[in-house]
Formats: C-alpha cells, sequence, structure tokens
C-alpha cells in the first residue's frame, strides 16, 4: 500500500482532517472556507434555499 502525501492530483479536497471551517457573507456571494491540516484551504460557494443553507 502506498502512503497518501496529501497532494490534489484529481482537483478534490486534501485527504486528511480538518482544521477549522469559517463562514462568510459579502456583496459577492457566501462562502464556506475549510482549513486543513495540511495548511491549506477550499472555498465553496453557499445557497440559503428557506431555511437550508447549501455548500458545495
Amino acid at each position: 500500500m502506498t502512503p497518501r502525501d496529501g497532494a490534489d492530483r484529481s482537483g478534490k479536497p486534501p485527504a486528511g482532517p480538518v482544521k477549522s471551517l469559517t463562514y462568510r457573507t459579502s456583496d459577492q456571494g457566501n462562502r464556506l472556507r475549510i482549513y486543513w491540516a495540511d495548511g491549506s484551504s477550499t472555498d465553496l460557494e453557499c445557497n440559503q434555499e428557506q431555511s437550508t443553507l447549501a455548500c458545495g
């Protein structure tokens, strides 16, 4: 079995634990930012429909 190094080879987020999450709102849109334990981050666009917030 080959160990995984967390590098983004297929456009997917790193395999590993999440360090923290932040939700940001602005005039340009709403974003969920995921901070990964390896120091990288991922931004997901969020939309609200009725009382449900969907990010992805």
